[in-house]
């Protein structure tokens, strides 16, 4: 598929250090232009293209600017200076089981989490059951979230996200959640037939995820873009670095 759905053009982020700070006090620090410190950079000058069924890997170090350039394409933060332009219905998933309640029943978390990603509710109670089970949490229905584990938590969101109707996915460090068993249940779901028209941007610090599911890979160092291409040769650029 050749059809662009994100784009950025010289896509410029920052943020003053000091955020206490009156708003006119920023102002008049960046029309003086200072250049003691005054602001983090945290993407700069970036400039990429992401095809509609592209799965990309966004890597680079902690501060490497991955969840800002997450944010901007989810609209969620201006740029600075510089474009980006998204086609498409956006599902941003930053962390997974955000909006979960830890004194609600799994069943109400369905419900719930469900509406935050404007799953209707006709149609959760169509799918609880094969949420239930996908999760393999069959039993668990009257427990309470904050009796269950991390794991059993990060199974019951991405169960519920799966159902998300949407054109791309933005998912910070969701790969991450769960153990081995759990990954490969994710891996198969984003290989499935029907959702290679959906486009995946995905941070993560899990190479061999990013080698075995993404189509590019996007390296970010300091805000800028070190690599953009195949996932072999990047992360063969990546190691190296590392390696230093």
């Amino acid at each position: 598929m050749d059809e662009a759905i994100i784009t950025t053009q010289n896509l410029w982020r920052e943020f003053p250090k000091e955020r206490n700070r009156s708003t006119l006090f920023q102002a008049i620090r960046k029309r003086r232009n200072d250049k003691d410190g005054g602001t983090i950079i945290a993407v700069q000058n970036l400039s990429v293209t992401i095809k509609k069924g592209e799965n990309i890997g966004l890597i680079g170090n902690n501060g490497s600017g991955k969840s800002t350039f997450i944010r901007l394409v989810a609209g969620l933060v201006p740029p600075t200076t510089g474009t980006v332009v998204s086609k498409g219905e956006i599902a941003l998933l930053s962390h997974l089981g955000v909006g979960m309640l830890d004194d609600l029943t799994v069943r109400d978390n369905v419900f719930l989490y469900g509406a935050i990603h404007r799953i209707p509710r006709s149609e959760i109670s169509q799918l609880y059951d094969e949420i239930i089970e996908w999760a393999e949490l069959e039993g668990f229905s009257k427990s309470l979230l904050k009796n269950l584990s991390w794991g059993m938590q990060a199974r019951l969101a991405f169960s519920v996200i799966r159902h998300i109707q949407a054109d791309i996915f933005l998912l910070d460090e969701a790969d991450t959640a769960g153990d081995v068993h759990f990954r490969e249940k994710m891996k198969a779901f984003f290989r499935k037939q029907s959702n290679l028209e959906r486009t995946f941007l995905i941070a993560t610090h899990e190479m061999d995820f990013v080698n075995s599911f993404c189509t590019k890979v996007l390296w970010l160092h300091h805000g800028r873009q070190m690599a953009f291409g195949e996932p072999q040769e990047v992360l063969a650029q990546y190691k190296l670095q590392k390696e230093r």
